[in-house]
């Protein structure tokens, strides 16, 4: 299923759609697609491959200075210089984590 829900021309038509169109069949879709395990080592290899991507996504576009991710539930807070970053807030509902991100400034927070 991934081949197709990441396939370049259903990406593609995916975003031609109206966002409520498109919000409602990723909610649809959601439960069947979803990986919902909370096997340690899986997240941390997931979390891992996403400051990669977001890390070669600030190499390869030099007009970004920020990159936000999440999905992982993991905080990740990478400064790369040159004032680029990349930044997860992790879950709010899983430990009321977020960021604040300002002009001059980027940090994660917990809710207490």
């Amino acid at each position: 299923m991934e081949r197709v829900t990441r396939h370049p021309v259903t990406v593609r038509v995916f975003r031609a759609l109206h966002p409520d169109l498109g919000f409602w069949i990723a909610h649809r879709l959601s439960g069947t697609l979803a990986d919902h395990t909370r096997d340690p080592a899986v997240l941390d290899r997931a979390a891992r491959a996403q400051a990669q991507y977001a890390e070669e996504l600030l190499r390869r576009r030099p007009d970004l200075g920020l990159v936000i991710l999440a999905h992982t539930h993991r905080p990740a807070l990478a400064e790369l210089g040159n004032g680029r970053a990349y930044l997860n807030p992790g879950a709010f509902l899983d430990g009321g984590r977020y960021a604040v991100v300002a002009r001059d400034s980027i940090e994660l927070k917990t809710f207490q």
